[in-house]
């Protein structure tokens, strides 16, 4: 599995089979003391301590406040930088709104 680990340091991202190994590898990346998130198959994925439990969890979600802000700011970003029209959409969207206000 630290084939998997070096693949971070290489490239920022990893790609593991789906299931057992993928919760492996996540586990090795917190004794690795890899970031809270990394990304695996092209998604950010929490990172698992020893047991099981994601690294800064707070309550049931088991996803931190700070990872979740992240996943969400990294999934928000791409999608604007990928759709090219997003700005002049959203700006119609406004207007359309302060109509009617």
């Amino acid at each position: 599995r630290f084939e998997h680990i070096l693949d971070w340091y290489r490239y920022g991202k990893m790609f593991v089979p789906e299931g057992p190994a993928l919760d492996a590898v996540l586990q090795d990346a917190a004794f690795f003391l890899l970031p809270e998130t990394v990304v695996v198959n092209g998604h950010a994925r929490v990172v698992a301590f020893g047991d099981g439990v994601p690294a800064g969890s707070a309550g049931a979600s088991g996803v931190s406040a700070e990872a979740a802000k992240a996943i969400s700011e990294n999934y928000i970003n791409g999608v604007i930088r990928e759709w090219s029209d997003f700005e002049a959409l959203f700006a119609d969207i406004l207007s359309g709104i302060r109509a009617q206000v």
